[in-house]
């Protein structure tokens, strides 16, 4: 009779459960190390180059609120409008962010947006 507890048939289910243990842990810590990665946020205004803006968040804190947020404080009169935070390419875009598919935000300007950012001369 085999007896569970015995040396080779406990030797093997601890070391399934010990690599098991390991792989998971280390997935884990890779999923918050990307959790834990830089954004940037730039400002693009038609064919001009993009602007980045003079900070970041992390992809982790990424959300539209945090991100409007950050708009309202860099514009002088906080009452920013843009266009194209109201697309759903805007939306798509924060999306892949969160899940770690992009790792830039760029707002993009169109004619008639009101940004009035006194760190860049096109906006």
């Amino acid at each position: 009779m085999i007896s569970f507890f015995s040396g080779s048939t406990w030797s093997f289910l601890d070391a399934l459960v010990t690599i098991t243990t390991v792989l998971f842990v280390i997935y884990n810590w890779w999923i918050n190390k990307k959790q834990l990665q830089k954004i940037d946020v730039y400002i693009q205004k038609g064919d001009d180059p993009k602007v980045r803006i003079p900070t970041y968040m992390i992809r982790k804190n990424f959300t539209r609120s945090e991100l409007f947020g950050i708009l309202g404080a860099l514009d002088k009169e906080r009452d920013f409008k843009i266009a194209y935070l109201k697309s759903e390419a805007f939306l798509q875009n924060v999306l892949e962010i969160q899940q770690g598919r992009e790792d830039e935000m760029i707002i993009r300007l169109q004619d008639g947006d009101k940004f009035d950012w006194s760190g860049n001369e096109i906006c």
